[in-house]
């Protein structure tokens, strides 16, 4: 790892970790409230930081699916009472629609080794493109853009 690539990382974590005074006033007024989403805060950091730094493919999906957990009990436990039950899983549906088209072409791409640099030439390039239309479709999902956003 880089000297350039470590301070990028740095500096993602560092505007991810400036939003949370914000949530912490957001807060104050009740200490068991804040006691539990201190705990729900905690593991999105922790997630968040090895997804940040993870240099396994794997190791990057799997904490970028666990952040969903925390960000689900958060909406389901602390949100405006009227609808907190439909946002909270709406989040969560979209989340696992855009992890299927994730885990479609992450499946796909290590089936074919596309990440190995001597094999992708001889891979089909319909199959290349399948792939890279899965991977643009999850994130897609998962960020949210505009038409796949709800």
């Amino acid at each position: 790892m880089g000297v350039v690539s470590s301070i990028n990382y740095i500096f993602l974590y560092l505007i991810f970790v400036s939003i949370t005074p914000v949530f912490y006033f957001s807060l104050i007024s009740d200490k068991k409230v804040l006691i539990v989403s201190l705990i729900y805060m905690s593991f999105i950091y922790i997630f968040s930081f090895i997804f940040l730094i993870s240099n396994n493919l794997f190791i990057f999906l799997f904490c970028y699916e666990a952040i969903i957990i925390p960000i689900f009990l958060i909406l389901r436990n602390m949100g405006h009472y009227y609808r907190r039950t439909q946002a909270a899983f709406f989040i969560l549906v979209w989340a696992l629609l855009g992890s299927f088209f994730l885990f479609s072409g992450f499946f796909l791409a290590s089936y074919y080794e596309i990440f190995y640099n001597s094999i992708t030439y001889s891979t089909n390039p319909v199959v290349i493109s399948i792939i890279c239309f899965l991977f643009l479709l999850g994130f897609c999902v998962k960020v949210p853009l505009w038409p796949f956003h709800y």
